[in-house]
Formats: structure tokens, sequence, C-alpha cells
């Protein structure tokens, strides 16, 4: 099946993972996250959550600019 990929508002999103694991994929790549990790996702770029913990919730601080 077709991955279907979210594509970013206008805005740039800063994220930090406060608890939990997570991989977000990109068109080209794949990044995981952990507790303590921040990523920084410029606008318009398409991007998705493809796995978060199971075993614990995921807890995101994002921040849109």
């Amino acid at each position: 099946s077709q991955r279907k990929f979210i594509k970013s508002e206008e805005k740039s999103e800063f994220i930090l993972l406060l608890e939990g694991f997570a991989i977000l994929e990109f068109e080209d790549k794949q990044v995981e996250l952990v507790k303590g990790d921040c990523l920084n996702i410029e606008a318009f770029q398409k991007h998705r959550v493809k796995f978060t913990s199971l075993d614990e919730p995921t807890v995101w601080f994002a921040v849109f600019y």
C-alpha cells in the first residue's frame, strides 16, 4: 500500500519528546526519538508518525513557528 504523509503547515515545527519512544518517517529517512530528543521539522516537509511506545505514553512538546 502507498504510504500517506502528512504535509506540514506553513510553519516549521520544533519537537521535544518528553516521555516514551517514537519513530518519525520522512520521504527519505526515518528518525528514532527517545525521551529528551528534539527535532526541527522545516515547513512543508512531508512526514508522519510511524510508531510510538506500546508500553508507556508518548508525550510530545511541539512549537510551531
